[in-house]
This record gives structure tokens, sequence and C-alpha cells, in this order.
């Protein structure tokens, strides 16, 4: 419509001239002493003009119409002819792909092209839509197969936002997705199991000494999805390989590092503390015979405090040795410093060797190795 308007109106002076010819020889016609120049004079008639205005109209409408009639017709013989061109290369295309499936299938078995479409619906509602359809008009040939990974419910969403509210995005979508699979939600202990297996377990201190349980917990904690817990894990087991001392580093410290660094990429003690949930334990409590309750349970959120507020300091972290009685978050504290300092000779100004977590996980993407010689490799 918009290339027939166009033509429209470029071709509107030309269309003007023949209505103004045509109006003036049918003046002529009807009035054989006048000619043209008589009825287009400044001191013509008015009754004349007028009658010549009318019949300039008349003329304009009988010739617009033709006109425009003519310019419809080529606009649209050229859309049914561009239209036949496009549906001749779609069905080219079908023809080659169907032949290069049957070309790349050696084992005569017919087995059909898999095409993987992940994550369609984080795509714009707009991209989403011409996917689909680009997928439908084009890669519908026998042995291919496309399977797409999606959430159907946001997909769903998405094209009803490309559409217009109250749009059917269900029915739509049922014209692409021949079937339609629902997976069980993935476990994520599972998935942490299989990551903390890759990394090791004698450089790393933990409570309770289970690395799967403390990290399933923190993940929970901070609401993490797979995804995140992912990235966490890759980080944690980078900068695990990458500690450089004999003592363990404390996992403790590490976890809410990284998750802050994940989430904000910043890396900065007081804000991951800020981070930590508070509702963060691990442990139990235990019910004694008399009836009283003994809390057995670490507090994540003040183990991590305390902890970086020792730190700087092996003074501080020395004064502090005798803190930790009956208070198992103060205990566990106690532990993660006392090999530093336990029967070894230490500068009583120097920091923890933990406050060289932070360096390491700024890095996890940039570490360097010292060969025997000395010298450094990426």
């Amino acid at each position: 419509m918009k290339t027939a308007w166009k033509t429209v109106k470029s071709n509107g002076g030309r269309i003007a001239v023949k209505a103004a010819g045509g109006a003036i020889r049918s003046l002529a016609k009807k009035h054989f002493d006048i000619t043209a120049d008589d009825i287009l004079a400044d001191d013509a008639d008015h009754s004349l003009v007028s009658e010549a205005a009318e019949a300039a109209i008349d003329s304009s409408i009988e010739t617009g119409v033709a006109e425009i009639d003519k310019l419809f017709d080529r606009t649209l013989e050229a859309l049914i002819g561009q239209f036949q061109k496009t549906d001749k290369a779609i069905q080219t295309f079908r023809e080659k792909l169907a032949a290069a499936v049957v070309a790349l299938d050696k084992s005569g078995k017919k087995a059909p092209f898999f095409v993987l479409v992940d994550e369609l619906d984080r795509c714009r509602p707009s991209y989403a839509v011409h996917l689909l359809e680009r997928i439908k008009h084009l890669f519908e040939v026998d042995g291919v197969a496309f399977v797409f990974a999606t959430n159907s419910q946001q997909l769903r969403h998405s094209i009803a936002g490309a559409y217009g509210q109250g749009f059917d995005g269900f029915t739509y979508l049922k014209r692409f997705f021949d079937r339609t699979y629902i997976f069980s939600a993935v476990s994520a202990k599972r998935r942490i199991e299989e990551l903390c297996a890759t990394i090791d377990s004698k450089k790393v201190r933990v409570p309770d000494d289970d690395m799967v349980e403390f990290i399933t917990s923190g993940c929970t904690s901070y609401g993490l999805d797979l995804r995140a817990i992912e990235q966490v894990l890759e980080m944690i087991e980078v900068t695990v390989s990458a500690w450089p001392h004999k003592i363990p580093l404390d996992l403790v410290l590490l976890f809410p590092l990284c998750v802050a660094f994940y989430r904000t990429g910043e890396l900065d003690w007081a804000a991951a503390q800020r981070s930590v949930p508070s509702s963060w334990f691990i442990g139990q409590t235990f019910m004694q015979r008399d009836g009283s309750q003994v809390d057995r349970r670490i507090n994540i959120h003040r183990a991590f405090g305390s902890a970086i507020s020792l730190f700087d300091s092996m003074d501080k972290i020395m004064r502090n040795r005798n803190s930790a009685a009956d208070d198992r978050t103060a205990d566990y504290v106690h532990g993660v410093f006392s090999p530093e300092w336990n029967g070894v000779s230490v500068l009583r100004t120097a920091p923890s060797i933990q406050t060289g977590l932070l360096d390491l996980v700024a890095n996890v993407g940039g570490l360097v190795t010292p060969n025997k010689d000395g010298s450094e490799a990426a």
C-alpha cells in the first residue's frame, strides 16, 4: 500500500494536467465560440470561471480515478511478481536443503538432521516471532527437525507482547510446535555434587568438612539459579587451584566473595558481608534429656563478619583466640586462623593469608603460574 501511495503522489502532477486538459476541452465543446485562453483570462466572466472550476473538478475525479486504477493495477502486478519470485526461491531452498540432508546421512537410516534453538524466550518478542515464522517457511523439510529449549510460558507472553494484549499466544505457538515435552526441574544439589568433584578438597576448609552440603546450603540461602551456581562454582574451582599456601583457604570467606563478585562485578569484603543472608546457618540444634536445646549451628553471616574484622592483623587474630568458648561460630573463626600462628613464628602486624583471596578472585580469568625456571606462564 505504501508503494502504491508513493506512486500516486509522484504521478499527481500528471493526473492534474490531464484533468485540466479534459476540463478545457469539455468547455470548448460546450461553448463553440470560446477558446481555452478566454476561459483562463484574467477578465473572464465569473460564472464562466465557476463553470470551468466545476468542469475541472469533475474531470479531475474521472481522470484521477482512472489513473489511480492503472497505478494500483501496476503495483499489484509487481507485488504478485515479487511474491512468485520469493515463493520460487523458498521452494528451491527447501529442495536443496533436503538434498543436503540426504547427502549428509551416510548410514542410510534416514536419520533426521537436528537443529537446536536455545533460550528463544529471552529474545525480543518481535525477533522471536520473526524467527519462528522464518523457520516455518524455510525449513519445513523432510528430514529436518527443530528442537526448541525454551520457557513456553515466557515465550507465550513474548508472542502476546508482539501482537498485542489479549492475543492467544498458546494457540499461535501450536502452528510451529508439533510436540511439546516438559522436563522436571534439575536437582541443584546433584549439579553441585558434579561441580565439587573437580575441586581439590585438600586445599579447602569448610564447616563439617562437607563441601557439597555447605555450597548447597549457600546457594539456597542466596537463591541462586543453575546458571549462577555454575559460574560461582567455576570461580571457586579456579581460585582453589591457584591457592599457593599449604594452609587451606576458607570457603566461608571465599563463597560469599564469589557470589558478590558474580552479582555486582565488584570485589569488596564489606560489600560481600552485607550480602550474606543473615538466616544462613550450618549445623543442627540438639535437644538434651532435660529438655534444653544445644545450638551447634554456625551463623555464616556472623562468621564472615567476624573473620574480616580480624584478618588484616595477626595481632588481632591472636588476641581473639580465647573468645571461642561455647560458641560454635566463634570457634569456627578461631579454627580458620589458628594454623597461621599456632606454633609458628609470625609477624604480628602482617595480615592473614586469607586476605589474598580477594586478589585471586579478581584474577580468576587471567591467572599465571610459575615455570620451573622462575618465569611466568599463562
